[in-house]
């Protein structure tokens, strides 16, 4: 199967230095005229490019920072170049899956099904992700995986499911914090579409214990000013 084209997404607006991220958000007067679904729908539209624009960072991850690891050797080099030549020809599928022993395919797979999610092919990118956790095994990318098979399932028609794993994610003490307080802030946005107010405040209160990075912090806190109010 050929990997689907990718999109080019628009460059986001940007933010005034003072102004908090609230890039995507709903307007209050907007939020009156949308249904909570409408609302959950949008939001979720939003990690599209997000998702896509791991790819990127995923490849040069395994190929590139951990290369002299997991390439030190002849062997290891030539299975390096097949990946190389399976990403520029279209067949990453084919090598995935001749090569499912080794944490290029769960990378092959993994970017597969980015691919199909920012294409708007939910149901490929879930059985994608699937795959992906099994090559990655025990690697940190495999937290992302989890991740994206959530957003894919929660777009595909089954958003209970999706929460479930969100929910099953943030549970997992395994996963390095990173992946824990994205999930968190999912639930919580999530809660807040659907005015679960003291929800959204217990997820919004684990975001800011385990975001080291601050970025999921920033994004939450125009949310909880709407909920102060």
């Amino acid at each position: 199967m050929k990997r689907p084209s990718k999109k080019k997404n628009e460059d986001a607006p940007k933010a005034n230095a003072n102004a908090s991220d609230d890039r995507h958000l709903i307007d209050t007067e907007d939020s009156v005229e949308l249904s909570i679904e409408d609302k959950i729908s949008l939001y979720w539209m939003e990690n599209k490019a997000f998702i896509a624009g791991c790819v990127i960072l995923v490849a040069v991850f395994l190929v590139g920072i951990n290369g002299v690891k997991m390439y030190s050797t002849s062997q290891q080099a030539n299975l390096q170049n097949e990946y190389t030549d399976a990403l520029a020809n279209d067949t990453l599928e084919e090598f995935a899956l001749a090569h499912s022993a080794h944490p290029l395919s769960g990378l092959s797979f993994l970017t597969l099904a980015d691919q199909a999610y920012t294409d708007g092919e939910f149901a490929t990118a879930d059985a994608y992700y699937k795959q992906a956790q099994e090559g990655l095994a025990d690697n940190m990318l495999a937290g992302r995986a989890r991740l994206g098979q959530a957003f894919s399932r929660y777009r595909s028609g089954s958003p209970e499911e999706g929460i479930a794993q969100l929910n099953a994610i943030h549970s997992d003490n395994t996963l390095p914090a990173s992946v824990l307080s994205e999930a968190a802030y999912h639930l919580a946005i999530h809660a807040y579409a659907e005015g679960d107010t003291k929800t959204f405040q217990s997820f919004s209160s684990r975001v800011a214990t385990l975001d080291e990075t601050g970025q999921w912090q920033r994004r939450i806190a125009t949310y909880q000013t709407r909920t102060a109010n």
